[in-house]
């Protein structure tokens, strides 16, 4: 059995450390000094890269020894006003390089991406970094740890946000498995601004694709379409979990091409876009060690409490890759039938699974100190976020619009873009009122301060091309709810 390089957490025992008494720092999920003097062994922190050519690469801060994780706080370079963040985790994931690939291959302006990746493979695992990604390899930050040391994703991305994110404008979080369209950079920064909202979230399930041509859209049913050929998704409730009572969410392909993003009821982890701010307001609470399901509840209540809004892009701007059978999954580290490690170690993890679902479900029901950084916001409550959503968390029970995935005011746009519904089916009791949201403009500015190159405060004006409107197409309903 392969030696299993933990964390120091000086006198602590696992059992102790992930303990309901004791309560982690909550200002880094590491020591800096750790993080500084290069981590503990295993984790190949600010080591150079050498690619398959033999290459060492260069990191962005230009040292000739290939740093590609230099330290943040020494980086003196402030940030551009257009750059986009992007984060990916990846465990053990054969098809982290080609999404890097894919990611620069198809951005507008590739310069003005840069990438965090927590990369977390065995030692005969294929690499995310190769010589293929040419001098776009210096705006790739990347973490390695050991499968051995992953913890979830709720870990590995807490991990991106605090150690390999510069103060970019946009943030973008994905999976390791996607494929873009052209200038998706564009259509992003675009979609966003498109939002009518102050605070707003792109975010939604994409479509599937075909690994092995990557150019169709897989279908639930098997069938294929070319890309780009198939509407865009939204998402819309599914069932409550049914042991630990969390949320599960499905995407719905809208009826036609929506002209604008429209409100969306939930947050998807695999793809989100939206400002920087967005982590520095809400980060990822690195205390929910191997935590799935829960997480993008968890995410959901938080940025909404916060005064985040959800939209689902009214066009496709990435493909997920939904089969799991291809790659190693981190529920390795922590079910039996697949476990890599020695019971006594995976009784430990499943210790630490549990106690992230205790500490997410203290969450929901408002149980955790008000003063935790992970904590909910003070803009809205959870009893809010219950009413936007139609989900009843204490009865487990959700509303037939939940199952629809429509807003509580959802407009008959809404109502004909999701489901075809037409405005004259209905109810003239059921229509929602007039809409206290300004009309939608071609223009958009973002309310926030921006630090500019000449570290000067300004803030962003984005003028998206008008797009037309689609005919409008119907279909029944009927059957889409419980």
């Amino acid at each position: 059995m392969p030696e299993i390089v933990e964390e120091d957490r000086g006198n602590l025992d696992d059992a102790e450390y992930y303990s309901e008494e004791y309560q982690p720092p909550q200002n880094s999920p590491r020591d800096e000094q750790e993080y500084a003097d290069g981590g503990e062994e295993g984790y190949e922190v600010g080591q150079e890269y050498t690619g398959q050519d033999g290459q060492e690469y260069t990191g962005q801060d230009g040292q000739e020894n290939g740093d590609v994780f230099p330290n943040k706080k020494d980086d003196p370079t402030p940030p551009q006003p257009d750059t986009i963040f992007v984060s990916l985790a990846s465990y053990r994931d054969p098809e982290c390089n080609n999404t890097l690939y894919d990611l620069f291959a198809k951005a507008k302006f590739p310069e003005r991406i840069f990438v965090g990746v927590c990369q977390q493979n065995a030692p005969d695992d294929a690499d995310c970094m190769s010589d293929r990604l040419g001098h776009f390899a210096q705006n790739i930050r990347i973490l390695r740890l050991s499968h051995f040391d992953a913890q979830g994703p709720m870990y590995a991305r807490s991990l991106i946000e605090q150690r390999l994110y510069r103060d970019e404008l946009f943030y973008m979080q994905i999976d390791s498995h996607m494929l873009f369209v052209k200038d998706w950079d564009d259509l992003c920064i675009q979609q966003l601004a498109l939002c009518p909202s102050d605070k707003p979230i792109l975010t939604t399930y994409p479509n599937d694709f075909d690994r092995i041509t990557r150019k169709h859209v897989v279908l639930p049913n098997g069938s294929k379409h070319p890309l780009g050929s198939i509407p865009p998704t939204f998402i819309r409730f599914r069932e409550f979990h049914e042991r630990l009572k969390f949320t599960e969410q499905e995407k719905q392909n809208f009826v036609g091409i929506p002209s604008v993003p429209f409100p969306s009821l939930f947050w998807a982890a695999g793809f989100s876009f939206s400002l920087g701010e967005l982590i520095k307001q809400v980060p990822y609470d690195y205390q929910c060690p191997f935590l799935f399901l829960g997480e993008e509840m968890g995410l959901s209540i938080r940025y909404y409490t916060h005064g985040w809004d959800f939209f689902a892009p009214g066009v496709n701007i990435v493909y997920h890759l939904l089969k799991r059978t291809y790659r190693k999954t981190f529920w390795e580290q922590v079910y039996r039938k697949t476990c890599v490690v020695d019971d006594e170690t995976r009784l430990v993890r499943k210790e630490m699974e549990e106690f992230a679902v205790r500490r997410t479900t203290d969450l929901i029901y408002g149980r955790l100190p008000s003063d935790d950084v992970f904590g909910l916001g003070r803009e809205r409550t959870v009893k809010d976020w219950e009413r936007y959503t139609g989900v009843d968390i204490r009865s487990q029970t959700a509303s037939r619009r939940s199952y629809l995935g429509l807003s509580p005011s959802a407009t008959s746009e809404e109502k004909r873009s999701k489901h075809g519904v037409q405005q004259s089916d209905v109810r003239s009791s059921q229509r929602p009122k007039p809409s206290s949201n300004p009309p939608r403009s071609t223009s958009l500015t973002f309310n926030l301060p921006v630090l500019t190159s000449n570290r000067t405060l300004s803030t962003v004006r984005i003028n998206p091309p008008r797009v037309p409107r689609p005919p409008p197409v119907y279909f029944s309903t009927k059957g889409l709810y419980r």
